[in-house]
């Protein structure tokens, strides 16, 4: 999700052209970013931490910042910013890092699978409202 200050002119990916676009290094975020960057020809300034994205944002420093959907919502209602959706599926879903060769990898795969396989997942996004019915 792209988060913009209140009066922000930047409404869809079309607005990005010529801005700042502020990206979380290591997220799938910052991936999506990699990409939407040829497209949409806006330049890309990478941070550490969300809170020092949405800090840069508010001292104009960049002109949006792109994030975690949930995360983005709690920074826009908690500061009292806007956003909009990223339409595409440049930065898809969620991740699990673990170290390289990682004997954890496959074990929780697994699980995920299951869980997927037989609902669990459907439910506890229910459960915890992160569904967009």
């Amino acid at each position: 999700m792209f988060v913009t200050t209140k009066d922000s002119n930047i409404k869809s990916l079309e607005d990005l052209e010529g801005k700042v676009v502020g990206v979380q290094l290591g997220t799938i975020q910052y991936e999506g970013a990699e990409e939407l960057k040829k497209e949409y020809n806006f330049e890309l300034k990478s941070m550490d931490q969300a809170t020092t994205l949405i800090q840069e944002l508010k001292t104009g420093r960049i002109d949006v910042g792109y994030m975690d959907k949930t995360v983005a919502e709690g920074y826009i209602e908690e500061q009292g910013l806007a956003g909009f959706d990223d339409p595409t599926t440049s930065s898809p879903g969620m991740a699990v890092a673990f170290p390289k060769d990682s004997d954890l990898k496959e074990d929780v795969n697994a699980v995920i699978e299951q869980f997927l396989e037989d609902g669990t997942i459907d439910e506890l996004a229910k459960k915890w409202e992160l569904t967009e019915d």
